[in-house]
């Protein structure tokens, strides 16, 4: 197999990656891709994928699969996350991809979304203490490192699209929609006692409302063109982004946003977690990461493959 594309359904976004093997044996990413297809849109109480979300996410397969068809020798992996995870009729989406494709689904659960996203950051970040937050639509990820060992890890089943729908978050918020959003996360959050294990860690970052605001400061600093992959950043950076969106309603957000102004209506539910970490954890710093679950997956599926070359 010369190239592995790996289709990853998202609760915001459906993404493409291509990574194809370089003579020295390792594996490139070569393309990505990535559509607003929000999947999570309209889930609610009723945990049911809307006939419309389904439609959006098919289309981007369509267009997707236009492209990685044009390549030699290759294997197609799907894995779809927390919007799938929580659907009651995920076969509304994982029989049409299959159909289209003919490649099955695999639905990760919440710890295994949180140990790639582990694994993609310690093969591709450097770092070896950390506290890891991956954003999603629907739910986020932690994990705590030391030594590059995994501490502990778990999914929250909340979202920057589910918290934003559920607390009214779209436009201003009111004090009484903060309170309660910060008193279901700490709910959450007090659970994992293993994460009081990243005090003072430095926290990395992944998924699209942090790339969102990695962008922003970066745009800010007049380094657009900078790669968002390993930038640093002070924590009060964070809390004086999330002080300012506060303050104003959509329309302002979206005009800050800029080209990521298509997150002006969920950025406040996913950043909420991130700014109750930092407030929770007192990071050193927070560093942004541009891998997670594909390279983890990735980094699996090499590992595997060497056992099986070394077992012969």
């Amino acid at each position: 197999m010369k190239n592995l594309v790996i289709l990853d359904f998202g609760s915001n976004s459906t993404r493409l990656a291509v990574y194809t093997r370089q003579p020295t044996g390792d594996w490139q990413e070569t393309l990505r891709k990535k559509q607003m297809t929000r999947l999570a849109a309209g889930m609610g109480t009723t945990h049911q994928l809307q006939p419309e979300a389904i439609e959006r996410v098919m289309t981007a397969v369509r267009a997707y699969q236009q492209e990685y068809t044009q390549l030699a020798d290759y294997r197609v992996v799907a894995i779809a996350t927390a919007a799938v995870r929580n659907a009651t009729n995920s076969e509304a989406l994982i029989a049409p991809v299959k159909e289209q494709t003919g490649c099955t689904i695999r639905v990760l659960s919440g710890e295994e979304e949180a140990r790639y996203d582990f694994l993609g950051v310690i093969n591709t970040l450097g770092v070896r203490d950390f506290v890891m937050c991956d954003m999603g639509g629907g739910s986020f990820e932690l994990a705590v490192g030391a030594n590059r060992q995994l501490l502990g890890c778990a999914s929250v089943p909340w979202g920057a699209v589910s918290l934003s729908e559920r607390f009214g978050l779209r436009d201003h918020v009111t004090g009484q929609q903060l309170a309660q959003l910060q008193r279901l996360l700490s709910t959450q959050l007090n659970q994992f006692r293993w994460l009081q294990q990243g005090f003072g860690k430095p926290l990395v970052l992944i998924g699209g409302t942090n790339r969102a605001v990695t962008r922003y400061e970066l745009a800010d600093m007049n380094a657009s063109n900078q790669q968002l992959h390993g930038v640093t950043v002070a924590p009060a950076t964070i809390l004086d982004l999330y002080e300012q969106w506060l303050g104003v309603g959509i329309g302002e957000r979206r005009h800050l946003l800029g080209a990521e102004g298509d997150r002006a209506d969920i950025i406040l539910g996913g950043l909420t977690p991130v700014v109750q970490l930092i407030e929770q954890l007192c990071p050193a710093k927070v560093i942004f990461s541009e891998s997670g679950v594909r390279e983890g997956l990735l980094a699996e599926l090499t590992a595997d493959a060497a056992k099986k070359e070394n077992g012969k």
